[in-house]
């Protein structure tokens, strides 16, 4: 179970997990895969986040990318290279340093529509988010 910190009766942290389930990415699509919604106080110190999740090229080797949202706006990506005859388990992280509100942060895998190993369909499973945020 996650928790949250307390000090002196009042929360220090917030935290939040997402989890999303297994299926494929068509070529040159971008699909968020798992999310979380975390509130923030106006002042608080960030918010931290991790994603992480396992592809396979479904047609062979090919590109994939890996991208961080908030508000389905980018926050941090990264370029992978997907083997099409194993599965590997990718992650990704970023901080929000200015996160107040009730924000909604996502994973998204994408198969990129550009450079090599492009415009392939890509398998995945088990991807997940985790948010912490600092309140003060």
């Amino acid at each position: 179970a996650i928790g949250t910190l307390n000090v002196a009766n009042g929360a220090v942290t917030s935290m939040g997990y997402g989890s999303g389930g297994a299926g494929t990415i068509n070529a040159g699509q971008s699909v968020p895969v798992a999310g979380v919604y975390l509130e923030m106080p106006s002042g608080s110190s960030g918010v931290v986040l991790m994603g992480l999740g396992s592809l396979n090229g479904a047609s062979g080797d090919c590109s994939g990318v890996l991208i961080l949202l908030k508000n389905g706006n980018p926050l941090a990506y990264i370029d992978v290279f997907v083997p099409g005859n194993t599965w590997f388990t990718y992650n990704i992280s970023a901080f929000d340093s200015n996160p107040a509100g009730n924000n909604l942060y996502q994973l998204a895998f994408a198969s990129p529509t550009s450079g090599p190993g492009s415009n392939k369909p890509i398998n995945h499973k088990g991807a997940a988010i985790i948010a912490t945020g600092g309140k003060r």
